[in-house]
C-alpha cells in the first residue's frame, strides 16, 4: 500500500516547490524554467513557454489534486485487496496531509484545502459507489487502482492546458479513459467483480475530474471551486399550502409515500439517499414480490425504453428491472411528470418485512422514490424532483417529518405548523452527490467525543437509512461515554450493548420521559456560515431507537450502527430525524433543522391487546442503510 501512496509524489513535490519559489522575483525566471523542465519529464508539455503566475499555480493544483485521488483510491484498494477494514483511514490520512502541506505551498488561484479535501472525499465517494464490495477482491483492487490512475491522467490533461493558457486536449481525455477501459477488461478477465469500465469511466469524468476542474470552453479558471460551502440565503417558501403527501411506517421499515405511476398507486419508500424510482412489476418471481399488491403492469400510458439497470444499497439488499417512461406523481400533489424508471423484476433483501411492532409485515411498500439529483440515479433513469418544469417551486425543496409511526413530505417548501422554531441551515458540501453536510463534532452531555469533521467525512441526511452511522472509532467512543452513566448501565448494561442483537424493556422499567431524563441527550454540531450551531436529541430519538410491540410495550434497541469500513460515510438516518422537521433545500444547496411539531406520542398510538405478557427481551428487527 505504500507504493499506492507515494508513487507519484515525487511528481507532486516538484512542480509545487517549483511554483513557491516563483513567488521570488530574483528567483522567477530559473523557477519557470524548472516547472516547465517538471512538466516536460512528466510528458505534460512538449516545449519551454513564459506562463503567467496563476496559470503555473492552477497546473500545480490540478497535478496534486491528481496524485491526491490516485493516491486516496490505492489507499482502498490496498483494503479491498486484503479485506483489512479500517486500515484505509490511516493511509488516506498520510495521503491528504501531504497534499494539504504541498496545497499551500502553490500560490493562490482559488480553491482552498478545505474545499479541495471536500473534492477529494467525494471523488473516492462516488468511485466506492460503482466499486462497492468489501473484498477480499484483486478484482475490485485493480479496477478501484485504474479509476484513481484515470483521474489522475485527466487532470494531468488540464493541467497541461491550464499552464499554456489553452483549452484541454479531447484527444489527452480520450486516452485516459481508453487506459482505465483496458485496465478494467484486464482486471475482469482474471474473475468478475462489480462495475463495469464504461460505469466507472463515467463517475471518474463526473467526481473526479469535472466536479475538480472549472473551465470556460475548455480553458481551466478554478480548481476545486465547486467545494466551497455555501453560503446562499434565499427565502425558502413556509406555507401550509405547501404540497404535501402523508407518509407510513417506521425508521426499520422506511417512511412510504403514495405515488401513482400509469393509473397505479404505489407505497413507495421515499428514500433521499437515492434518486431512482424502482417498483415491483409482475415480471418479479421472487418469493418477496409474490406477496407485494398491487405490482406495476405497464398501462397505455407506459413507454419500454429497452434497456436494464439495476442498483445495489448499502445493506447489500439489491434488484434488477427494466426501464420505462411513464407518468408520475406523488398521490394528491399536481406535478405529474414523465420519468425514466425502472421496473424490479429480480431482488434480493429488498424487500424484506417490515416489523414496525416486532410483526413482520410484508407487503407495506412496493419500491422506492429516490428523492436525490440525476447524479445519483441509476444508469438510464431520472430523478423526478429534476424532471419537474423548469420554473417549478416544487423540486426546489423537500421537507419531512418522520415520526415514530409515520409521518409527512412536503415538495417545495413545508408548512411552519411543523415546526417548533424557525429552521437552522448548514451548507450542503457542494459537488457530492448526496445531500451531505458537515459535522463538525458530536457531544454526549455536552461533552466532546473528540472527532473532528475530518473524522466524520461528508454526512449523509438519509431518510432511508434507520440508524445513526457511525465510523468504527467514533461509535465506540460513544458507546463507552453513555455506558458510563449509571442510568444506562443499570436499565440496559454495558457499552457491548450497542453492538448486540436485541431491543430490550429498561430493567428499570422507566419510560420514554424518564429515559430522557436520566441518560445524556446527544449533540450533533454543523457547520454554518455564521458560525456552528447545535442540534440536540433526546437519547430515545439519537442512540436508542424505541420499537413498541402490538400491546403497547416500549422496547429500546440501538440508534447507531458501525460503519464497518472506511468506505461507508457517516449516515443521519431516520432514527435521529424523529423531533425534527428537516429541510432539504435544493436552491440554496443545505439542509435545514427544526424542532418538529405534529407526532403523536408513543402513548396515543392504537394498540391491541396482547394475549401474554411481553418478553423482556425482542430480537431486534433488520435496519435499512441507504446508500
Amino acid at each position: 500500500m505504500g507504493n499506492e501512496e507515494g508513487s507519484r509524489d515525487a511528481d507532486q513535490t516538484r512542480l509545487i516547490a517549483a511554483a513557491n519559489r516563483s513567488s521570488s522575483p530574483r528567483g522567477r525566471v530559473s523557477s519557470i524554467v524548472l516547472v516547465v523542465c517538471v512538466l516536460q519529464a512528466l510528458g505534460i508539455v512538449t516545449a519551454p513557454r513564459v506562463r503567467a503566475r496563476t496559470s503555473r499555480c492552477l497546473a500545480a493544483k490540478l497535478m496534486a489534486m491528481g496524485t491526491r485521488e490516485s493516491n486516496d483510491l490505492g489507499c482502498v484498494a490496498g483494503v479491498v485487496a486484503a479485506s483489512a477494514p479500517g486500515t484505509a483511514t490511516a493511509c488516506r490520512a498520510r495521503v491528504d496531509a501531504r497534499f494539504n502541506r504541498a496545497s499551500t505551498r502553490t500560490g493562490d488561484c482559488g480553491g482552498t484545502v478545505g474545499a479541495c479535501d471536500a473534492a477529494a472525499d467525494a471523488c473516492v465517494a462516488a468511485i466506492q459507489q460503482v466499486l462497492p464490495d468489501p473484498g477480499p477482491s484483486a478484482c475490485e483492487a485493480a479496477k478501484l487502482r485504474a479509476a484513481g490512475h484515470q483521474a489522475q491522467r485527466a487532470l494531468r490533461c488540464y493541467a497541461s492546458a491550464a499552464a499554456r493558457g489553452v483549452p484541454v486536449d479531447a484527444t489527452c481525455l480520450a486516452r485516459a479513459e481508453s487506459k482505465l477501459l483496458r485496465a478494467v477488461a484486464k482486471a475482469a478477465k482474471r474473475i468478475d467483480c462489480s462495475g463495469q469500465g464504461a460505469e466507472v469511466a463515467a463517475q471518474v469524468d463526473a467526481a473526479c475530474v469535472a466536479a475538480v476542474v472549472d473551465a470556460a470552453a475548455g480553458v481551466v479558471t478554478a480548481v476545486c471551486a465547486g467545494h466551497t460551502l455555501s453560503t446562499t440565503t434565499t427565502t425558502l417558501p413556509s406555507s401550509a399550502a405547501a404540497p404535501s403527501v402523508s407518509l407510513s411506517g417506521c425508521a426499520t421499515s422506511g417512511y412510504a409515500a403514495p405515488v401513482t405511476i400509469g393509473s397505479q398507486t404505489f407505497d413507495l419508500v421515499a428514500d433521499s439517499g437515492s434518486t431512482t424510482l424502482a417498483v415491483a412489476s409482475t415480471a418479479c418471481r421472487t418469493a418477496d414480490c409474490a406477496v407485494l399488491s398491487p405490482l406495476y403492469s405497464p398501462g397505455a400510458t407506459a413507454t419500454r425504453v429497452g434497456t436494464t439497470t439495476s442498483a445495489t444499497y448499502g445493506d447489500g439488499s439489491h434488484w434488477f428491472g427494466r426501464i420505462f417512461t411513464d407518468l408520475v406523481s406523488p398521490a394528491g400533489i399536481p406535478a405529474t411528470v414523465r420519468m425514466a424508471f425502472s421496473t424490479i423484476d429480480a431482488e434480493q433483501g429488498f424487500f424484506v418485512p417490515a416489523a414496525c411492532s416486532f410483526v413482520p409485515v410484508p407487503d407495506t411498500s412496493q419500491g422506492i422514490l429516490g428523492l436525490g439529483s440525476a447524479s445519483l440515479a441509476a444508469a438510464g433513469t431520472d430523478s423526478y424532483l429534476d424532471d419537474l418544469p423548469a420554473g417549478s417551486p416544487l423540486g426546489e425543496a423537500v421537507a419531512v417529518r418522520l415520526c415514530g409511526s409515520g409521518g409527512r413530505l412536503w415538495l417545495g417548501g413545508y408548512d411552519p405548523a411543523s415546526a417548533g422554531a424557525s429552521p437552522a441551515y448548514t451548507p450542503m458540501v457542494s459537488g457530492s452527490p448526496y445531500y451531505a453536510v458537515v459535522l463538525a463534532d458530536l457531544r454526549v452531555g455536552g461533552n466532546s467525543l473528540g472527532f473532528g469533521a475530518a473524522a466524520f467525512g461528508p454526512t449523509l441526511v438519509d431518510t432511508g437509512t434507520t440508524a445513526l452511522v457511525l465510523p468504527d472509532p467514533v461509535f465506540s467512543a460513544l458507546a463507552s461515554a453513555v455506558a458510563a452513566v449509571p442510568a444506562f448501565a443499570d436499565n440496559f448494561g454495558g457499552a457491548a450493548w450497542f453492538g448486540g442483537s436485541s431491543c430490550d424493556v429498561p430493567d428499570q422499567g422507566l419510560t420514554k420521559a424518564q429515559l430522557d431524563a436520566a441518560l445524556p441527550p446527544l449533540t450533533l454540531v454543523f457547520s454554518a456560515s455564521g458560525g456552528p450551531f447545535t442540534v440536540d436529541l433526546p437519547a430515545t430519538d439519537s442512540y436508542l431507537l424505541q420499537q413498541d410491540d402490538t400491546g403497547g410495550t416500549a422496547y429500546y434497541c440501538s440508534g447507531i450502527e458501525r460503519a464497518g469500513s472506511s468506505r461507508t460515510p457517516t449516515i443521519i438516518g431516520a432514527n435521529a430525524l424523529h423531533t425534527l422537521l428537516t429541510i432539504f433545500d435544493r436552491r440554496n444547496a443545505r439542509v435545514g433543522f427544526a424542532p418538529g411539531e405534529g407526532c403523536a406520542p408513543s402513548s396515543a398510538l392504537a394498540r391491541s391487546v396482547e394475549q401474554t405478557p411481553s418478553p423482556r427481551s425482542r430480537p431486534k428487527p433488520q435496519y435499512r442503510r441507504h446508500p
